[in-house]
């Protein structure tokens, strides 16, 4: 994405004035592409989700004639997808239903694997699209959204808020792991006033151009006059679809000492999770080359799996009167179980 002196002062002023101009444009065409592209993947399609259902079901029930019944076109019309269009919603269902069972069965599958697998590359990658924007209802968020090769997304988000919510104190305590797999920021350098707050950061799977699965943890504090506090560790949601499976390993936890009153400590608190794929298909798929009728026979038989630990910190910076500046970051963290 790209962000955007007849006397020598006059001159000055107009170049000013346009260059302040085009900036606002470009800020508000980025906005626009930011809520378009939350809402995109915030969304469940329904139709979309029960055609997958289906086809993992029965991906060889229909002798329907479909319009889309290769793995290659339907990959290829997948990549056409744009989850930054207004049109995203009719053009996926489109594409679903009008594609063979067997054919999203089998893609479905791959993706899925892939996914999975993938969790413990994207600390070596930079994101695909970084956004920064704020929402309809004034919370400020980003998200960093990685492309797999397979067509599969993994999106990392970060969502910064004053908080109704109001958890009470806690002063659980927990070692955190080593193995940083990676890191974004959600704000840096912010101030932030006296009262309640909650930073939440997100991990979203997306398989066949939709969010199949997520998990989320909040860290809930309270900026006082002489740092920040914390008050609640909390995974308020977590999901997913067939194949995949995300379980939460027990009750989010704090993994920092609970007050932070000296510049350069850090509120952290943690989810544990693990995400697994289970895929055991037979799926056949037929089509043509050359006019003549040819099938192929792909074979899904595999349980991949990964440990994961999601952060949200939340890192004092500067103390000043009735408000603090910080830094708030997530970081994801991995430990892969195996596969076959």
């Amino acid at each position: 994405m790209k962000k955007l002196i007849f006397s020598f002062a006059v001159l000055l002023s107009c170049i000013g004035a346009i260059s302040q101009s085009k900036f606002a444009d470009a800020t508000s065409a980025e906005q626009k592409e930011a809520e378009v592209i939350e809402e995109n993947t915030e969304k469940s399609i329904k139709k979309v989700d029960n055609i997958i259902k289906d086809a993992l079901k029965s991906p060889n029930a229909s002798d329907k004639h479909y319009t889309v019944d290769s793995k290659e076109e339907f990959k290829e019309r997948l990549e056409e997808i744009d989850i930054s269009s207004e049109s995203y919603e009719k053009n996926l269902t489109h594409l679903y239903e009008n594609t063979a069972p067997d054919v999203i069965a089998d893609e479905i599958c791959e993706q899925s694997a892939d996914a999975v697998q993938a969790m413990d590359e994207i600390g070596d990658k930079k994101p695909d699209e970084s956004l920064n924007y704020t929402a309809k209802d004034g919370t400020e968020c980003m998200k960093d959204i990685y492309y797999l090769d397979s067509g599969a997304m993994i999106i990392l988000s970060g969502e910064d808020a004053q908080d109704n919510t109001y958890e009470k104190e806690g002063n659980d305590f927990f070692s955190p792991c080593s193995i940083v797999t990676q890191k974004w920021y959600n704000d840096k350098g912010i101030m932030k006033k006296k009262g309640a707050r909650r930073y939440t950061t997100k991990c979203q799977i997306g398989v066949g151009k939709t969010v199949k699965g997520h998990i989320s943890v909040t860290n809930h504090y309270t900026v006082t006059d002489a740092g920040i506090k914390f008050r609640e560790a909390r995974v308020w949601d977590y999901s997913a679809s067939s194949p995949l499976k995300v379980t939460e390993n027990g009750k989010a936890k704090l993994t920092s000492s609970s007050y932070c009153k000296k510049p350069g400590q850090t509120l952290s608190v943690m989810a544990d999770f693990k995400i697994s794929c289970n895929v055991s298909k037979n799926v056949s798929i037929s089509g043509e080359v050359a006019g003549i009728s040819v099938g192929t026979t792909s074979t899904w038989n595999g349980n991949y799996a990964q440990n994961c630990k999601l952060f949200a910190k939340v890192e004092l910076r500067v103390i000043s009167i009735n408000e603090v500046m910080v830094d708030q970051y997530g970081v994801l963290q991995h430990s892969k179980l195996g596969g076959n």
